[in-house]
């Protein structure tokens, strides 16, 4: 173990010769221990104790250690020992204070940490190093990064109200759509109005709450900001503004993670209300209402973030014969695409799931479920058109599924007249 700043050096008091030597490294500590050796490469007497540690330490086994009838027996001129007194006691060891800092591990030590954890490491005596420390670029980056983060939680916040205003206004305007269109209808809707509205108001709460929770996270940010900023102007030592500015950096490192992640995550459930024609020509169908699609822009993002090869594999087939399931078996996975125990098909659209290629190295497997074809709750008849041709032209790989035999009957199924995508 090296520490920094520990040899006696030209700027000392006269000392006495009459003096017995005191044991350096305790007397830096506050204790007077009478010395029983001196290290010529370190240039310090020690008293029988350091003396055994400075022996088992890595950087210092090998020093040339006089034992007390070779030592020096001149008291040497002393320097005075720093004032320790106003340091910060370590957490894991409370009645010792903090006066070391690990560069290796990035991390404030007593001397108790010293001899317990770091003994390989070269180590600087905060007394010594903090004084410099203060005039450093390094301590003027950390000063200049709790100004950035602090104009970063405040833009951060601005982008939350803007995002809770359009959660806002999206709602409102969406469920005037639904209402709009019940008073068209008779009361047999009321009970999927009641659902829809249930769904946009669930994606509402979640929204509000999670930029509730955020816009918590971004104020406590602000207020640790502050304190971190104050604490950094109003400490007294050169001492005390290092150990501050080490505990800072931590610090000022998660709440610059909170913000990158508050900035890229989705905020907004997007959701629209779509009409559902049957519903204009009959009144009696299930689900004759009309939907809440919810809008998935943040799909595209996600796929073009990939910077793997993919593997890509589609199923497409009759609704309600078990393509998710097969589907989540091709992914080794239990859970996955939702499966429905109705008669109801339960896809819809064509959902997208990534995981890591169970044999390929370094390679994506992107399955797509698709929604069942043939369901007659669709109503438009290119629906399957457009779902089946879609699926196939951005696949690599196409599993059909059907029950019995692939015969002709099957083929024919499969023959689809060009149409509009």
């Amino acid at each position: 173990m090296e520490v920094s700043e520990r040899n006696v050096d030209s700027k000392l008091t006269e000392g006495s010769a009459e003096l017995t030597p005191l044991c350096e490294p305790c007397r830096a500590d506050g204790k007077e221990l009478e010395a029983h050796g001196f290290c010529n490469n370190c240039n310090e007497y020690m008293c029988p104790s350091c003396i055994k540690v400075h022996g088992k330490l890595t950087a210092t086994k090998h020093h040339n250690v006089l034992g007390k009838q070779k030592m020096p027996t001149h008291y040497p001129a002393r320097k005075k020992a720093p004032d320790v007194s106003c340091l910060e006691l370590c957490k894991d060891h409370p009645p010792e204070a903090i006066k070391f800092f690990c560069p290796t591990h990035a991390q404030l030590c007593c001397g108790d940490c010293i001899v317990l954890d770091h003994r390989a490491c070269k180590i600087d005596y905060i007394p010594r190093v903090a004084p410099s420390f203060t005039a450093s670029s390094e301590f003027k980056a950390i000063v200049k990064k709790v100004e950035t983060l602090e104009v970063a939680c405040t833009n951060s916040e601005r982008n939350l109200e803007a995002h809770e205003q359009s959660v806002l206004e999206l709602n409102i305007i969406e469920i005037k759509k639904i209402q709009a269109f019940r008073v068209e209808i008779n009361e047999y809707l009321d009970k999927q109005e009641k659902a829809l509205i249930k769904f946009m108001d669930d994606a509402k709460k979640k929204d509000t709450d999670c930029i509730r929770r955020w816009r918590e996270d971004i104020n406590a940010a602000k207020l640790t900001l502050a304190e971190t900023k104050s604490r950094l102007k109003d400490q007294n030592t050169a001492s005390n503004i290092y150990i501050a500015a080490r505990h800072a950096e931590n610090l000022l490192n998660d709440i610059q993670t909170m913000i990158m992640k508050a900035k890229t995550e989705n905020l907004l459930t997007g959701y629209k209300f779509c009409r559902d024609k049957k519903t204009e020509e009959l009144l009696s169908w299930n689900d004759a209402l009309g939907r809440v699609d919810q809008i998935c822009d943040d799909v595209l993002d996600e796929i073009s973030r990939i910077d793997k090869p993919c593997v890509i594999v589609a199923i497409a087939g009759l609704y309600r014969t078990g393509k998710s399931y097969l589907m989540n078996l091709l992914a080794n996975s239990q859970t996955g695409f939702a499966i429905g125990d109705s008669i109801e098909s339960k896809t819809k659209g064509i959902w997208v799931w990534c995981r890591d290629h169970p044999e390929q190295k370094n390679t994506v497997l992107m399955l797509l479920d698709t929604e069942g074809l043939g369901d007659v709750d669709n109503g438009d008849s290119n629906h399957d058109n457009h779902i089946f041709t879609l699926a196939t032209l951005l696949c690599s790989t196409l599993v059909y599924n059907m029950k019995g035999a692939f015969d002709q009957d099957a083929v024919n199924k499969l023959t689809y007249p060009l149409v509009e995508l």
